[in-house]
């Protein structure tokens, strides 16, 4: 996985503002809004050239063990990541509690929490995962099949 990539991705988009997605070396971590977090390992990545702009794929196994993928367009100047069935959507990283290359307003998303600080409210749940702590608020989930409770 390129360094670039790494990191946590957010969309100052109001349809996705409970959504994110992550990208480290070895998994794919998606919230699928509310409390839904599903983490599932690479198998794989593809770069290519395409009409001018880097396309990368991102081979994984669904929470069934079925194949899937996740294609996106990365414009490493503007440090802007597109997906190839939704290009209109800018999802960018966040950097140090604000979007890279923006400043968090209120009509923006605001930035996640820290652990220590996630920890600290009422009624969270601390799960492991392959890489580290997840957390899941207000009730149990699951992240590679770790019940978290």
């Amino acid at each position: 996985m390129p360094e670039d990539l790494i990191g946590v991705w957010k969309t100052a988009d109001k349809r996705y503002a409970d959504r994110y997605f992550e990208l480290d070396a070895d998994q794919v971590i998606f919230s699928t809004g509310g409390w839904g977090v599903t983490a599932h390992p690479i198998d794989r990545i593809e770069e290519h050239n395409e009409n001018g702009q880097t396309l990368y794929i991102i081979y994984y196994p669904t929470e069934e063990g079925d194949p899937s993928q996740l294609s996106f367009y990365y414009d490493s100047i503007q440090s802007v990541i597109r997906f190839k069935n939704q290009a209109q959507f800018e999802w960018v990283k966040w950097v140090e509690g604000a979007l890279h290359g923006q400043e968090s307003e209120g009509d923006q998303p605001t930035p996640l929490e820290t652990p220590a600080e996630t920890v600290s409210k009422v009624g969270l749940i601390l799960i492991k995962a392959r890489r580290g702590a997840r957390l899941c608020a207000h009730k149990p989930c699951f992240i590679n099949g770790l019940l978290g409770v």
